[in-house]
Parts: C-alpha cells; structure tokens; sequence
C-alpha cells in the first residue's frame, strides 16, 4: 500500500465564471506537493502567459486580470497549475472560463466560431452581459468583415434570440459570416463571433471522398488531402501526413486536425471547395477535386465490334481508375480497374454492344466515381456489316427541324441541296463525314437507314439526326378530282433497296384502308377506287417500305366523290322540333322548321338543315369568309 502520488487541483476559476479585465481574482487550488507551483493562463487550449512562475501558498494565488491590451476578451479560457520541478504533475480548469471587458460588456457565445448553419434552420444567438436585461441590443449579420444584413434592429438584452436564417437569394452560402451584438445605450458594449462560421444550403449534398489539391493563399501552397468514408482525412505536406476528422451539414464543411486546434470551414460545389480557417490566424483557402483527364477517345471516333481499341489518360494520378463506356444516361458498362499511372488501356470492343453513336468512354477515381472525365464528344460503335451508302437520302435534324437531300458519292464525297459539300468515310456500318468547316457527323447506317449525332462549332453538340434513302409519291400528290370507279395510277420514285412497298390510303390523316399490303417496288401501281368509299375532299395516298420505316405520302390532299354515309343510329329524331335530348358543351341549340341552330354568344352562330336525324357526339367543321367589320 504505498503512499498516494501528491498531486494540484484547481478549485477556481474552473469553468463559467467570468473575470473583468482589471479585476483582482483569487485563483484557488489544492496542493499535495512539498515544491512549488506555477500558474499559467490558456486560451483555446494554447498558452497565453505567466501568471505565477512559483507559488509557495498551498490553496490560492492573488492574479490581478491584465487591462493593458494584452488580453483578448474570450470565453475558453483555462488556468494550469504545474510542480516547477515535475511537469507529470499538473491540473487544468475543468471547463473554460471568461475574460471580458472592464465597464460594461456584450460577449457573443454562439455562433462563436466553427459552426456550420443551414439556411432554413433556426437557431439561438447568444451572449453575455452585465448590463441590464431591460435594455436593448441590435444583431447585425456580417460577412467577410463587412456588414451584410440587420437581423434584429432592436432585441431585449437578454442573452438570447432566435434567428430563422432566411434562403433567400441575398444571403449566399459562405464560410465567413460573423455576428455581431451591439447594446443600444452604450455602442462600447459590442462584441463579433470570435471566429467565422458557415452558412450551408441543406439540401445540396455534396460527397466529398476522393483526393483534392488545396491552395492555402496565406502559405501559397498546394498539397493533396484525401477524404475518407469513415469521416478522415488525410493531409499530405511535404515529407509530413496530417490527419483529422471532418464533417459535413448540407454543403458545408468543417474538418479538423489530430494535432493542432487548426480547424477549416467552407462550401463544396461539385469539384471545388472554398472556405476560411481557424489556427495560426485566419486566412482563406480553396481546393479542387483531383479528375483524371481522359486523353483519347476524344470524340468522333468510329469503332467496330471486334476491333481493339487504345485509351490513354494522364498517367499523373494516384491510385486506380475505373475505366467505362458511357452514354447520355450515364454509365452502361464497366470496361476495366486499373492502376491510375499506367495512362493506357487496350480495349477489345465486344459485339454484345449495341450499335450506336452517342457513347464516351468516361474514366473515375475508384474511390470516387464523381471524380471523372470522359470524352469531350460522342464516338460511334457499329457493326462489322459492310453496307453501301452511295446515292440520295432523305436528311432531317432535331434540332433545328432542317430537312435536305442528300447524295454521297462513291469516291468518299457528299454533296446536299443546300450546295454544302464535304468528304465521308464508313468503317463497317459507322459512318462519318465532315465539313471544312470542322463539324462533322457520326452515325450507324442500316440497309435503308442512318442515325447519329453531331459536333458543330456553331450548332447543338451531340444532336440527333436521322435519314433514309428516298422513297417520293408522285401521283396524286394533291389537287385531283376523282369518282368512285375510276381506275388511277399511283407513281412514286425512290432508291430504296426493298423489292417491295405498301400502299395505304388516308382522309382526313386518318388510315381509312390497305390498298395493297405487299406490292412490286417498280415505282407505279394502278388502283381502281371502291365505290364504298365516302365523298372527301381529304384523301393521301402513304407509300411505306416492306423492310424499313420509310415512307411518304402525298404532299397535299385530293378530292373522292362517292357515296353518302349511312343514318345515323337514331336517339333523338327531333320530330318536335325541340332538342330535348341534346345537351350543349357551351352555348345554345335550337330546332325551327328543320333548320338546327347553334348560338355561343353574339358573335358565334351556326345552322344547317337536317336531312335526318341526329344522334351521339359530333365535330362541326364551317368555312367561312369576312363580310364586313372586322
């Protein structure tokens, strides 16, 4: 049972009191030891000076609190008390204290420094005081030192108050907002956030894992940190690795050191970072996510089932990538992990892939598929088919609704009836073809068809489009006249390869019948018109290939002069003359000596004698002509 180790305690001031620059304190301690102790004073956990270099008192030790400017008024301050001869033996406060003012003072408490709050959010403002609580205090919002906004014009000195932190568009996301508490019948009694703290935007996540290079303006230097999943992160300075922790609200960051009392705050958007620091003083600083940078392919490329093809990035990245194949809904595949460095990849492209042109190759950190690059523009991906391209072809783009014909000639050159002209090339069913100008266009072209996109320097990038060789309808093509019975030859031209088409016909754009469902494409077919059809003056003709979606129609409508629809099935007879069974959508109807009336408003009216009778739900169709007025 050997003696107890002789140990100091300090009894006071140990945490919440509050000590007035100029004050004479009575700093309290117990004392096992024979030597003596000597006092010291701490603020944010980092020596600020001597109190007592030996003191011989067994329980307290006058400190008279300085008012000379070299204290700073603060709420984290500790005394130690430490044997001169051993420094294993020693004791803090408990819990911090406060120094403030001579006179009459103000200290703000929180937000104090560090926080992170998201706008939308309502928390407390506080403060100490020994003024009175009758009094009033204003609470203005600061940012970068400057003031930004009035929160509270006039406020009970109470030490306490509610702030909704608006989302409005004036107050931005920031890591450098102070507040500031200033008494309204003394402006001496005012004091700011010791440090700044941060406004986030709550629902704008951001994940931060991978590597990012961090610029520190007040050392100017960049050094890599990594952020990790379990909430660390790495620091690496040099020959030296710092650690810490970090945490996230909204898009607003705090992480902080093992080491030092050094913390930093700032707001993430997507691959950049900027914020402001505590620790060694304040300064600024920025980041931004480490992204491989994708070399080749960089667009317009067209590359075959089977074919292998070369992936090169910068080999300056540390760690694997993830190497995949990407279209507009993100990635479809994941061709390969491999060690970052390498910068080249070979890949064998697999027939399991579907013929396309709107694919990039995309490669990302493996510990961060945010951190990404891919292909400036779209490649193509085809077939090994070999197909023939040569003659006219129907064009039309999405983009800009343009609509021209095309001729690709058999010596790798196109000429359209825009007078545009340029060279193209096919490997298997990939086609592209440029202009001098340097847009070009890529696509996979089918026996009758082709489809792609496009780059353009002054156009949409990525762009669809879309052709087919022609298929035209001649005759009727609009404006003729014919009667039930009548024979008509229906012509078309084309250069299609399908050795067949189909015919139907169309009133109103509405399909009426086939008339014939699988005919020789020799580019004119006679046709006897039915004498069941209807008289319209809304008849097309529509010519589609057997073998793919192409087809035309006659450009304008032509007239058939035949039969009279059958009655109507009969509901309402209107034998009366009173409509008692039709109910108006708007407006009113009537029925005098067989003359139906239609009214909506003064301006709106119809009429038309019945024939017979009417029943179910009707489209009136009018023509009319401007007599007079306006």
């Amino acid at each position: 049972n050997p003696p107890p180790t002789p140990e100091c305690t300090i009894i006071s001031p140990n945490g919440g009191e509050v000590l007035q620059m100029g004050d004479v304190a009575t700093i309290k301690f117990n004392s096992d030891l024979t030597e003596d102790v000597a006092l010291t004073l701490y603020k944010n956990g980092n020596f600020v000076s001597i109190i007592n270099p030996a003191e011989t008192n067994k329980d307290s030790s006058l400190w008279v609190v300085p008012n000379d400017g070299s204290l700073t008024v603060g709420v984290d301050y500790q005394i130690k008390i430490e044997s001169v001869t051993d420094s294993t033996k020693y004791d803090f406060s408990d819990a911090n204290f406060v120094i403030a003012p001579a006179g009459n003072y103000i200290i703000v408490t929180s937000p104090n420094g560090g926080e992170i709050l998201l706008k939308g959010s309502t928390p407390q403002i506080t403060w100490l005081t020994n003024m009175p609580a009758t009094g009033t205090v204003k609470i203005d919002l600061y940012k970068n030192n400057v003031i930004h906004e009035t929160i509270y014009g006039s406020q009970a000195n109470d030490g306490s108050q509610g702030w909704g932190i608006t989302a409005d568009w004036w107050v931005n996301d920031g890591a450098d907002y102070k507040i500031l508490v200033e008494s309204l019948s003394d402006p001496l009694a005012k004091d700011f956030s010791d440090h700044y703290f941060c406004l986030a935007t709550n629902d704008n996540t951001e994940n931060i894992i991978g590597d990012w290079n961090v610029n520190y303006t007040w050392l100017k230097g960049i050094y890599s940190a990594e952020f990790y999943t379990n909430h660390t992160w790495k620091y690496i300075e040099g020959p030296d690795t710092t650690t810490g922790t970090w945490n996230m609200l909204g898009n607003g960051l705090k992480f902080d050191f093992d080491l030092y009392d050094t913390y930093y705050l700032g707001i993430v958007d997507d691959n950049d970072m900027t914020g402001t620091m505590v620790g060694g003083g304040e300064g600024t600083w920025f980041a931004n996510r480490v992204i491989p940078e994708l070399i080749t392919p960089n667009g317009g490329q067209v590359w075959i089932h089977g074919s292998t093809q070369t992936i090169t990035w910068n080999p300056a990245i540390a760690g694997d990538i993830v190497i995949s194949l990407a279209d507009t809904t993100g990635v479809i595949q994941n061709i390969a992990t491999v060690t970052g460095s390498l910068g080249t990849y070979n890949w064998t492209v697999p027939g399991t892939v579907i013929p396309g042109a709107a694919y990039r190759i995309r490669i990302a950190k493996a510990i961060n598929d945010d951190a990404f690059d891919e292909s400036e523009h779209f490649i193509c991906i085809a077939d090994d088919d070999v197909v023939d391209i040569t003659g006219q072809w129907y064009m039309q783009g999405s983009w800009s609704k343009w609509e021209t014909l095309w001729t690709f000639n058999g010596d790798g050159t196109f000429v359209n009836d825009l007078g545009s002209s340029g060279t193209w090339v096919l490997i298997g069913s990939g086609l592209r073809w440029d202009y001098a100008s340097g847009t070009y266009y890529i696509g996979n072209v089918g026996v009758d068809v082709m489809s792609g996109t496009q780059v353009s320097s002054g156009g949409v990038p990525g762009a669809g489009w879309s052709g087919h060789r022609l298929l035209e309808v001649t005759a009727p093509n609009g404006g003729e006249f014919f009667q039930t019975g009548e024979p008509v030859v229906i012509t078309w031209t084309e250069n299609i390869t399908s050795d067949y088409v189909k015919i139907d016909l169309y009133e109103n754009d509405v399909f009426v019948r086939t008339l014939y469902s699988s005919t020789i494409n020799d580019n004119d077919q006679s046709w006897t018109i039915p004498t069941d059809l209807v008289t319209s003056t809304k008849y097309k003709v529509r010519i589609t290939s057997t073998t793919a979606d192409i087809y035309d129609e006659s450009d304008a409508y032509f007239t058939i002069s035949g039969v009279a629809p059958a009655p109507a099935v009969e509901d309402e007879t209107f034998d009366d003359g009173v409509a008692d069974n039709w109910t108006a959508v708007e407006g009113t109807w009537a029925v005098a000596d067989s003359v139906y009336t239609a009214s909506s408003g003064t301006y709106n009216q119809s009429s038309a004698a019945l024939d017979s009778s009417l029943t179910g739900n009707f489209v009136v169709e009018a023509k009319m002509k401007k007599t007079a007025g306006s």
